[in-house]
């Protein structure tokens, strides 16, 4: 895709990127396999989600809680985005968690690898980021392939740890080392 905007987020863009996670999280990925743990019958409520965002992007960066977050814009629109977390508490803040996803129509057209790059490049120049960690689901082998290709690492499976509608998914976590 050639037409499109990778931006960091910023408190201004709280209920468009809030619109796009919510409608994200329900979708299924491509050939139907989970990519959320959530059933497509999952609603979260819009004000209690736009209120937990404002409060990770307003907290002291590289604390407890924190949140740094970038989007893809198409037409205006956020069809994907990228978010890296720190835990919950203080001895957790030089590991980041990443969580993305692309709306369905979107993927598999360089916006993930976008999002990604972009990434990667910010956590490499904070000196308080030595690890990034993911997990993605067994059977999404797209992103799987995807994380490898920018040096993730898969250090274990864990078989069964969810059940979104009656069906068993295997979670699959990942690191990549910075420093």
């Amino acid at each position: 895709m050639k037409n499109f905007e990778i931006r960091k987020c910023n408190l201004d863009d709280l209920e468009s990127y809030s619109q796009h996670a919510i409608y994200h999280l329900t979708e299924k990925g491509i050939g139907d396999i989970y990519v959320h743990p959530y059933s497509s019958l999952h609603k979260p409520n819009f004000n209690e989600f736009v209120s937990n965002l404002s409060k990770k992007w307003s907290t002291e960066p590289f604390t407890p809680n924190w949140e740094i977050a970038w989007v893809a814009i198409v037409n205006n629109k956020f069809v994907g985005h990228l978010n890296l977390r720190c835990g919950g508490i203080h001895a957790l803040v030089h590991r980041m968690k990443l969580g993305m996803g692309l709306e369905k129509e979107f993927r598999s057209q360089g916006l993930g690898s976008a999002l990604l790059k972009t990434a990667i490049e910010w956590a490499k120049t904070q000196d308080a980021v030595s690890w990034i960690d993911l997990s993605t689901f067994s059977k999404n082998i797209a992103a799987r392939s995807m994380y490898k290709k920018f040096g993730f690492v898969e250090t274990h499976i864990i078989e069964d740890a969810l059940r979104v509608d009656n069906e068993s998914i295997d979670d699959v976590q990942m690191v990549l080392k910075l420093r």
